[in-house]
Order: C-alpha cells, then sequence, then structure tokens
C-alpha cells in the first residue's frame, strides 16, 4: 500500500526550469561592461599620475609607495560608478574583483611602459672596460677596449690617457657597435703607469666614468735560472718569472726557440714558469735563440680582443750535443682564454609583468564576450 502511495506521488511530481530574467540579466551585464571600461580607463590615468609621481621620489622608496598608490586608487571606481549613476546594486563581489583586476593590471601595464624609453629613462650607460695587457714591456703595445650600452642611446663618448709625464691624450678610438677600442703604441717609450679614463653620457643627460690603469716595465718577464748565454742539457730547467698582474682573466706563456712555439709550464713547486731543452725546437750542440711571450685575451660577448706581452729581452743558450735535445713533442697548455659569448637575453621583470598585464586583460574580455553571446 505505501509503495502504490509513493509511486502516485513520484508520477504527480513535476519539474519545472527556474525562470530566467533575462531583461535583468541583460541589464547586469551592460553595467559591467560599463565598470569594466571604466576600471580600464581609470587604470590608464592612474599610470599617468604614478609616472609622474615616480620621476620625484627617491628611488629607495617609490616602488612601494607608488605600488601602494596603485592598490588603493581602486577604490576610486566605486566611487566613479555612483556619480555616473551606473547601476550596480546586484553586483557580488566576483563582478568587484574581476573589475579590479581589469583595474590593477592596466595600471601596471601602463606604469611599466612609461618607466622604460622612450617615456623614461633613470638608469645611467653601461660601461665596461680592458687594458691589455695590464702590464707591458717596452716596445709592446696595449689594447684599451671598452664596451658602452644604453637602454636609450649614447649621445657621446670621450677617452683619455694620462701618461707618466702627466700629459693628459685624447686619442682616436674605433667605435664597432657597442664596442670601443683603441690601441697605445708608446711610441715615446715611457716607463709607469698610464691612467685610462673612459667618460660616457646618455640621451638623457646622465653620465658614468670608468678608470682602467697599464704600466710599462722592463721586468714583466724575467729570466730566474740559468743565466743568459749558457750551455744546457736534457735535465737543465730553464725558468721565468712572469708578472701575474698581466690579465685578470688569464695568460698564454710560451716561448719561441729558433722560431718554433713551445709552451712553458707553471711549477708550483719552482714557483716559475718552466721549460726544458728536450723539446723540439730545440738543436743540440748549437746556440739556441729564445724569445718569451704571454698571450692575453678578453671577450664582451662576440667581441674578443687579443695581445701578446713580448719580453723586450732575447736569451740565447747552447745546448750540449745530445740525442735527447730537441726530440720531444712540446707540452699542450692547459690554460683556457676567453672565448666569445652570446648575449643571454633573459627577460626582466618589466615585460614579464607587461605579458602576464596583457594575457590577462584579454582573457578577462574573452570572457565577457562569451558571457554576452550565451
Amino acid at each position: 500500500m505505501a509503495k502504490r502511495r509513493k509511486e502516485k506521488e513520484e508520477e504527480e511530481y513535476e519539474f519545472k526550469l527556474p525562470k530566467f530574467d533575462e531583461e535583468a540579466f541583460v541589464k547586469k551585464e551592460k553595467s559591467n561592461i560599463k565598470v569594466n571600461f571604466i576600471s580600464f580607463f581609470f587604470g590608464i590615468f592612474i599610470g599617468l599620475v604614478s609616472q609622474f609621481l615616480w620621476k620625484g621620489m627617491t628611488p629607495s622608496i617609490r616602488w612601494p609607495l607608488i605600488f601602494l598608490l596603485g592598490l588603493f586608487s581602486a577604490s576610486f571606481i566605486r566611487y566613479i560608478v555612483v556619480r555616473l549613476n551606473i547601476d550596480v546594486s546586484d553586483f557580488g563581489k566576483k563582478e568587484w574583483l574581476g573589475n579590479f583586476f581589469v583595474y590593477f593590471f592596466t595600471w601596471l601595464t601602463v606604469l611599466i611602459i612609461l618607466l622604460n624609453p622612450p617615456f623614461y629613462d633613470a638608469e645611467p650607460p653601461f660601461a665596461d672596460m680592458v687594458t691589455l695587457p695590464a702590464i707591458q714591456e717596452p716596445g709592446g703595445t696595449v689594447v684599451i677596449a671598452a664596451y658602452v650600452a644604453d637602454n636609450a642611446g649614447v649621445e657621446n663618448i670621450n677617452l683619455s690617457i694620462l701618461q707618466p709625464n702627466n700629459v693628459t691624450i685624447y686619442p682616436k678610438y674605433n667605435v664597432n657597435g657597442s664596442v670601443v677600442s683603441y690601441v697605445y703604441k708608446n711610441e715615446k717609450d715611457f716607463r709607469g703607469d698610464f691612467i685610462v679614463t673612459l667618460y660616457v653620457k646618455d640621451v638623457s643627460g646622465h653620465e658614468v666614468s670608468v678608470n682602467k690603469t697599464f704600466r710599462y716595465d722592463d721586468k714583466v718577464i724575467k729570466l730566474l735560472f740559468p743565466k743568459n748565454g749558457e750551455t744546457v742539457d736534457n735535465t737543465t730547467f730553464i725558468m721565468f718569472d712572469i708578472n701575474n698582474s698581466i690579465s685578470e682573466k688569464g695568460f698564454l706563456p710560451y716561448y719561441t726557440v729558433n722560431g718554433k712555439k713551445v709552451n712553458l709550464t707553471k711549477s708550483e713547486e719552482l714557483q716559475a714558469y718552466v721549460t726544458r731543452p728536450i723539446y723540439k725546437g730545440w738543436a743540440t750542440g748549437e746556440n739556441n735563440t729564445v724569445r718569451v711571450f704571454a698571450a692575453v685575451k678578453s671577450c664582451f660577448y662576440t667581441y674578443c680582443f687579443n695581445n701578446t706581452v713580448v719580453d723586450s729581452t732575447s736569451y740565447s743558450f747552447v745546448a750540449e750535443k745530445d740525442p735527447l735535445i730537441g726530440a720531444t713533442n712540446g707540452i699542450k697548455s692547459n690554460v683556457v682564454l676567453p672565448k666569445p659569448t652570446s648575449p643571454n637575453l633573459t627577460p626582466g621583470f618589466e615585460i614579464i609583468a607587461a605579458l602576464i598585464a596583457t594575457i590577462t586583460v584579454t582573457l578577462f574580455f574573452m570572457k565577457r564576450k562569451r558571457s554576452r553571446g550565451s
């Protein structure tokens, strides 16, 4: 009996869809679209105001203050909406939160764009400089190379060299893209310290100066043992001292004997760069002429510069008659000089934030469009 009554009740129950108020829905959507546009243009306005205030603030505090300005300015959107008599009585948290994001990311995007060239430039130019080598023997040259860059553009570059005689020269340098270079030849054969100053000014008036020094010295490379002109055999260690200040990035020591190149080996035990007359190039039973060198190299990304320290003294050694003299291949050097590299263009915070803002605003408006279509 109870079962029949239950079946009868189920037959009498009829499911009805809730009534859809199309007019109220359309009204709410129109109001939301209006508030979207107000949020968007208000974000642009606050972005312009933020950039103006940014220029007059201390660098250490402007990011927090401008962020708070952008955050709390969102509260004015409700006031503007009320003043324009837009009905938002049926707006919930979802609608207000969506409009806040439209405003916030619009403001952030506009601010980031306005804080970068060509609208604004707060950063001084970037300048890095090297002298190759830092210490040179008389008769050698010094390569002065610099990498200069600025996000707005470089207006002026000045290169000066203060010589040991207290006379400053302003040489005519070469420019290749972002790289500035000059080869100092020391034609007057000065000894002592030289001061190089690179001055860079960008189109916004920001300036930067970089100073480097180099020196000419007779004892950058010195023979330690044996004495110049002595007789050597296959067991003789010929030792040289090379000033390690030649380059911060290392150097490749080698020598030529009778015109053939042989690498020098650094001995930690002997505290010297050493070789023996067993390597190919040495002539048994004859006088052998030796000249010592140190190769240096530096790179600014794909731009590389090379130079060589040439010992101003030439050495000669008489090798005994011995089949081991000049019979062994030279040792391969384990010194690795700098190599060219490609710039790593890693997107900064500004680019990432701008990308997120653009995607967010686009997706939000696409969502609103789909809602109207349904």
